[in-house]
């Protein structure tokens, strides 16, 4: 299923059929036969809230989004979240994904707006390549069983976010089997 919304914005340079072929498509996605994809064109200033942590989250660089949400459907399996930014210049960029990444390590532990406790696991860089910065994370909560792992990524005026929890249909761990969306999800920035 695709969703398109139109946007009051002005729109990006990046069209939306463009940025759906960005995201990661179901030949990526082995073993996850449900997605759900939204695009736009038009340009915003929000940031990703997934990525404030401990902090509110605040304006950043124009950009255009788009996302998927993928999951297997198994009791367990693994539910995968993919966040494609593309801001009007690299600057913009490069300034977001700093700021998110100083979330990560200036949030270590934390209180959510729900009142659960949260805390930052395994922070450190991934290397995916010439002309990438990327690191990921674990989000644990004492609540949730197998947590939220996250895997962040820029290459020059784009960030990607891929977020996920559950089983992967591979049996490996979460971080890697992430780390290797990561490739496939950049390979589509080209």
């Amino acid at each position: 299923m695709r969703e398109t919304l139109p946007s009051p914005s002005p729109t990006g340079a990046v069209s939306t059929s463009r940025l759906e072929a960005m995201l990661l498509q179901p030949a990526d996605l082995t073993g996850l036969g449900q997605r759900r994809v939204f695009t736009s064109s038009g340009l915003t200033t929000q940031s990703t809230p997934q990525l404030a942590l401990c902090h509110d989250p605040v304006p950043v660089g124009a950009h255009e989004l788009a996302n998927v949400i993928a999951q297997s459907g198994k009791p367990g399996g693994v539910k995968v979240f993919e966040v494609v930014s593309v801001f009007t210049d690299e600057a913009a960029a490069k300034s977001s994904y700093d700021a998110d990444v100083a979330n990560a390590k200036a949030c270590p532990s934390y209180k959510g707006a729900d009142g659960a406790a949260r805390r930052i696991v395994g922070l450190g860089p991934v290397d995916e390549g010439a002309g990438v910065e990327a690191v990921h994370y674990a989000l644990v909560a004492a609540d949730v069983i197998s947590g939220d792992v996250r895997t962040y990524a820029r290459r020059g005026s784009t960030t990607v976010l891929i977020s996920g929890f559950g089983g992967p249909p591979t049996g490996q761990p979460l971080l890697v089997y992430q780390a290797d969306l990561m490739r496939k999800a950049l390979a589509r920035l080209r």
